[in-house]
């Protein structure tokens, strides 16, 4: 599906990326992450066919994006990390518009644009001008764009950047069901916009590939908070036995009199949190602590930064 073989690139005396190389299937959720800085933009945009590498190829089935993008550029979709929308057209009209760049035939475009509007869920506002519309359907109305002509390969760069929660976990749900169907490579510096998504992670450093971890699915669908609450154990235990969205608790060795420490866990979007204060409102308990405990993401990303770039040869 997408070969990626040691492609550099260079601007003027800054080397962006070194020798990065890694290949995808069709059907995948890969998380590009990495400090900012570290070259993920400027891959996406090789990836994309919008930008040439200095030296190294890209190809899509078989086919190279820098030499035969009459061929890759309907394979390719593209969320750049601020969308290029018009603001004066509708959505409707946005659609149309790429549509036509992206080649899908007059009388197979308005099935087409309504097979967008409803698989992003923005069919309610394809009659609103762009520039009206929120920060969060501006994102769907880009990743309707990107997906428009039915691209194989589907580039995301950073696309919850200056979301709300509730819009961020719309369009989790919508990635999550894009990587279905589909190759979906998002980006993103944020290692918690991956938990929960991705299964791969391709971790770069100062434009190095330095792993590509394969990421188990159970670690990535849940989540665990550290709570310390001022209640006995047995009391304590209760408690959180009764909070619907908690599917397991563990008690922590007991350290101060009268304070009971807890690791639980509940789905990635369960409402742990919301149930938890309610809980103690209840009973008048106070709330001492409550902590994200690192996700699996994250511990492998910084012990991989801790060991370093890789020898010569090693990607």
């Amino acid at each position: 599906m997408l070969s990626v073989d040691a492609v550099s690139k260079k601007y003027g005396e800054k080397q962006a990326l070194l020798d990065v190389s890694f290949a995808c299937g069709s059907a995948e959720l890969v998380g590009l992450i990495g400090q900012n800085g570290a070259g993920k933009t400027t891959l996406l945009n090789i990836l994309a066919g919008r930008l040439a590498p200095s030296s190294g190829t890209v190809e899509v089935n078989g086919c190279d994006v820098l030499w035969e993008p009459e061929k890759t550029r309907p394979l390719i979709g593209y969320l750049p990390e601020k969308p290029g929308l018009y603001d004066e057209m509708t959505v409707g009209e946005q659609l149309k518009f790429v549509c036509r760049l992206k080649g899908v035939v007059p009388e197979d475009e308005e099935r087409h644009l309504g097979e967008l509007a409803e698989k992003t869920g923005i069919a309610d506002v394809l009659h609103r001008r762009v520039g009206n519309l929120s920060k969060g359907y501006r994102q769907r109305v880009g990743i309707a764009a990107a997906l428009a002509g039915d691209p194989e390969v589907v580039l995301l760069d950073e696309p919850t950047t200056g979301l709300d929660p509730v819009q961020i976990r719309e369009i989790r749900s919508l990635i999550h069901d894009l990587a279905k169907e589909k190759l979906v490579i998002l980006s993103t510096h944020i290692l918690r916009d991956l938990d929960g998504l991705c299964t791969r992670a391709l971790m770069l450093e100062h434009g190095r590939l330095i792993k590509d971890l394969r990421i188990s699915e159970e670690g990535q669908s849940e989540r665990t908070l550290r709570a310390e609450i001022a209640m006995g154990r047995e009391a304590a235990e209760q408690l959180f036995q009764h909070l619907p969205s908690v599917t397991r608790a563990e008690l922590l060795p007991a350290r101060t009199p009268g304070i009971t420490g807890a690791l639980i866990t509940g789905s990635f979007d369960a409402p742990m949190e919301r149930e938890l204060s309610q809980a103690l409102a209840k009973t008048g308990t106070v709330l001492m602590r409550l902590s994200p405990v690192k996700s699996e993401l994250e511990e492998l990303f910084l012990s991989a930064l801790t060991e370093g770039t890789p020898e010569e040869g090693e990607t």
